[in-house]
């Protein structure tokens, strides 16, 4: 049997030696590389970030908000399954101050409540990141400025609630384009103008209740509002709407309990087809410029 020269022939020895060192080099190599970010280091710095933007005259985070075990924290609420945030709640909790771009970054939230809390300035484009949050609402506080367009973007949206601030300008054509899950939309008792987007409701099959009352929106109100079957409350009072209350004869709104378009300037005749409204119990539209009289049959 031929035999191998000496030369080659790597004695064994000499493999191993070349494996250690080539596990300890990879080894060393892969331990100076930057280690992934942690989704609970992302989540407490966006609520860190948050807590130092309020004033907190209470201290109702100064003397919860400690240390960085923050599933234990006031407010906060956690998946059971890993530490990420799923939902930032305060209601009439005094905070002033403005809302963190970073609240973006909390990329597992679901509901985001913060209510009759003295907050200021804008609404963060940021938050429109947020795509698993089904409930937003930052009602009765003294946000400014326009609805982020980014908003659109949050399509498992259920609840939308905006009233009783000081937001500004038009309402996005494409604010509820992706959110066939919305149930509840309020922009109410804001300074919102212009009109109201004729195509805002044509992807919102789920819809229950709508409120724009107290705004200083003009023109005519979306035809689609005619066919919304599971819709319950309706109110676009006080407000400068003009022209006719659209006129369909496939009405279908057989659940609507309060439908308000009072104080505006609507002319022309009340469509018929809200006779067909068997579950109608407030029934507004005083102080408009129409041709006719209130049908009976609609009259509570």
């Amino acid at each position: 049997m031929a035999v191998a020269p000496p030369s080659s022939r790597i004695p064994i020895i000499t493999l191993l030696l070349v494996l250690a060192i080539s596990a300890v080099y990879s080894s060393s190599s892969s331990s100076s590389s930057p280690a992934p970010a942690n989704g609970s280091d992302t989540d407490l710095a966006a609520l860190l970030a948050f807590k130092s933007q309020l004033a907190d005259p209470h201290g109702v985070l100064a003397d919860n908000w400690t240390g960085t075990s923050f599933w234990h924290w006031v407010g906060v609420t956690c998946s059971r399954r890993r530490p990420r945030v799923t939902a930032l709640s305060f209601s009439a909790t005094p905070l002033f101050g403005s809302l963190v771009p970073h609240l973006g970054n909390l990329s597992f939230l679901s509901v985001l409540n913060i209510t009759d809390a003295n907050l200021t300035g804008s609404i963060p484009p940021e938050l429109g990141k947020l795509g698993r949050i089904k409930y937003l609402r930052l009602e009765g506080n003294s946000l400014s400025s326009s609805i982020p367009t980014a908003l659109g973007n949050l399509t498992r949206l259920e609840l939308l609630n905006l009233s009783y601030n000081q937001l500004t300008g038009q309402i996005s054509p494409d604010l509820c384009t992706h959110m066939p899950k919305l149930e509840t939309i309020s922009l109410a008792a804001n300074n919102l103008s212009g009109q109201i987007p004729p195509y805002l409701f044509n992807n919102t099959p789920s819809l229950q209740y709508i409120h724009f009352g107290y705004n200083i929106l003009s023109g005519p109100i979306p035809e689609a509002i005619c066919n919304m079957s599971l819709l319950q409350y309706m109110s676009f009072g006080h407000n400068n709407f003009t022209g006719t209350i659209p006129i369909n004869q496939n009405y279908s709104l057989p659940m609507l309990q309060t439908f308000h378009l009072y104080q505006n300037k609507f002319t022309g005749r009340i469509p018929l087809g809200l006779a067909s409204c068997q579950y109608l119990e407030h029934f507004s539209l005083c102080y408009n410029l129409f041709l006719d009289i209130v049908p009976l049959c609609a009259v509570t």
